[in-house]
């Protein structure tokens, strides 16, 4: 058979050659990586109702309910000396219908980029998550899933700010963290020209790990504006919180406590709460998990509106359980289970904010259970 190009064929082959080793040398310090997590469930929740005000109990196909649904793709570049260059683009999706998880934001979950130093720590700038999400991580007994998981009404509804600035910086055994945000959207507005406090935020945070035991120490300030809850001003919400864990052989126990006071423009208490938390973990075989929390709220002052009445109702609580079993470090299946009590799954519903959560009570109920069995694939 007769060759036809043959040299042109070298001749490309050499030069392709020659410019992937000047590209590979050129990045030889650099990276990026493609990652994610895809997590599908199907579920029971009994006493739900929807916009239309029916109740009653639903079977479905979920999402998130081992680990919230993502995909992303993070970057490093040596720039010598101890300095790294770094960025992270990070988005939310639905596994049961394949769109986005918020319709607004491709990369609802973070986005920065930023630098980090060997010595001075990391400085980023983006949509980032909150000091005290951060610091409590840890400390959540269920890592933060986030089926029924009283996320944000433990955080609130500014857990991820827009437009931040996010310092931390690692001693040993001690670190530390600060944010500034210029203004979260999560009300619908962000930066506001001519009023720099609305929406703008800070927290901060102390940490400490060592052998066996870490706890940590966090406040979070947020002026957020309240158009919805029918406040024409600036409110001023502020959340201080303590967590702690141990592992003690195949048992870790950890639990914490969040202060919160939430401030209509006017002054008065949208709420005013004490929120606390506890957990065992337990590690029945190399690749068998089990996990039993406690959730309880003491409600001091509730206001779902400006100058509205003070709400009389009595203390939520939430009793949740956890198995997993491991096919390997990136695969596994799991149950999950909670039983509500005052209050709608994952305290939906109970937040004076929008962070009512997807859960809501039906007309007269008091108590709902939930249960979704799953499968979660990290890449």
């Amino acid at each position: 058979m007769q060759k036809i190009g043959g040299d042109k064929v070298k001749r490309a082959l050499l030069a392709s050659t020659a410019l992937g080793l000047l590209l590979c040398t050129g990045y030889a310090h650099s990276s990026v990586t493609l990652y994610g997590v895809v997590d599908s469930n199907i579920e029971y929740v009994n006493k739900l109702t929807n916009a239309s005000g029916a109740s009653g109990s639903v079977v479905r196909n979920s999402g998130g309910g081992f680990a919230s649904n993502r995909w992303g793709v993070r970057g490093v570049e040596d720039l010598g000396g101890g300095l790294k260059g770094i960025f992270t683009v990070e988005g939310g999706f639905n596994v049961d219908t394949g769109t986005q998880f918020n319709a607004n934001k491709l990369y609802d979950r973070q986005t920065f980029v930023g630098v980090s130093s060997d010595e001075y720590g990391q400085l980023t700038f983006g949509r980032q998550y909150s000091t005290i999400f951060r610091a409590l991580a840890n400390f959540s007994p269920s890592a933060y899933a986030p089926m029924y998981e009283p996320l944000s009404f433990l955080l609130g509804m500014n857990l991820r700010n827009d437009n931040s600035v996010n310092y931390v910086i690692q001693r040993g055994s001690i670190g530390a963290r600060l944010h500034w945000t210029f203004g979260n959207g999560v009300f619908g507005a962000g930066e506001t020209p001519g009023e720099i406090r609305a929406n703008a935020g800070y927290g901060a945070s102390l940490e400490y790990s060592a052998g066996e035991f870490g706890a940590s120490i966090a406040y979070d300030q947020f002026y957020p504006t309240l158009t919805t809850l029918g406040d024409n001003g600036i409110g001023n919400f502020r959340k201080a919180a303590i967590g702690a864990g141990y592992n003690l052989g195949k048992f870790r126990f950890s639990g914490g406590y969040r202060w919160g006071r939430n401030e209509f423009s006017n002054g008065s208490v949208a709420l005013r709460d004490d929120f606390l938390w506890f957990g065992v973990n337990y590690q029945v075989a190399p690749k068998v998990n089990l996990m039993l929390a406690y959730y309880y709220d003491k409600l001091h002052t509730l206001r779902a509106q400006y100058n509205g009445a003070e709400l009389d109702r009595p203390n939520p609580y939430q009793v949740s359980f956890m198995a997993s079993y491991d096919f390997s470090k990136r695969t596994n299946v799991y149950l999950t289970t909670a039983y509500s009590k005052n209050v709608a799954l994952a305290f939906g519903g109970l937040a004076t904010t929008a962070a009512s959560g997807a859960y809501l009570l039906g007309a007269g109920k008091s108590s709902q259970v939930g249960a979704a069995l799953g499968i979660r694939h990290i890449f």
